[in-house]
């Protein structure tokens, strides 16, 4: 039997060589994760102006360009992930109409924040939150929860309506994937 013959031999040259996974980016998590988070930061944000102070709304601000620059290298990178944040993130944008999840959040994450700085600080775990958050570390630790929550509940929900939507909707095509070095990007 020739080398020709033998249906088992491996074929001497690949027709295309693989593409790296980490060489693509998909387009439309780089335009959709801005647009989502800047959907869902309305609520979050009139609340979290009013319980901060002057050096707690620094600390917010920063948390809010970690989260954004997070999920603005996270999404394009991983399209698998990143559609379906985006798709949750939507529906988390469009429960803000009755707010009752960000409160939740919110407040859960006060919560967090107080307690575990009353035990830092050696105060009662009992003791109420007394006005404003006032330090960096504060507003930067709830607007971190508060983000951090906002998107588990939207992969959530983009799991599952995942399941819903037609497949092509959840991953990119070759329209949408580009080479990382492409500079038209």
């Amino acid at each position: 039997m020739t080398r020709s013959d033998n249906p088992y031999q491996s074929p001497s040259v690949a027709a295309d060589p693989p593409v790296p996974r980490a060489a693509l980016w998909d387009r439309f998590s780089v335009v959709g994760w801005p647009v989502v988070y800047a959907l869902n930061i309305i609520v979050p944000l009139m609340f979290g102006w009013g319980m901060t102070e002057q050096a707690g709304r620094v600390g917010m601000f920063v948390a809010m360009a970690v989260v954004l620059a997070g999920g603005w290298w996270l999404a394009p990178r991983h399209a698998w992930v990143g559609r379906r944040l985006i798709v949750g993130a939507v529906i988390t944008a469009l429960s803000q109409v009755i707010p009752i999840l960000h409160i939740y959040i919110g407040m859960a994450s006060i919560a967090i924040v107080t307690s575990v700085g009353s035990l830092v600080a050696g105060e009662p775990l009992d003791a109420p939150l007394s006005g404003p958050l006032r330090s960096e570390t504060a507003g930067f630790a709830v607007t971190v929860l508060v983000g951090g929550s906002l998107i588990v509940c939207s992969l959530v929900f983009g799991l599952v309506l995942g399941l819903l939507l037609p497949r092509k909707w959840m991953m990119p095509g070759e329209d949408w994937a580009v080479d990382a070095g492409d500079s038209r990007i």
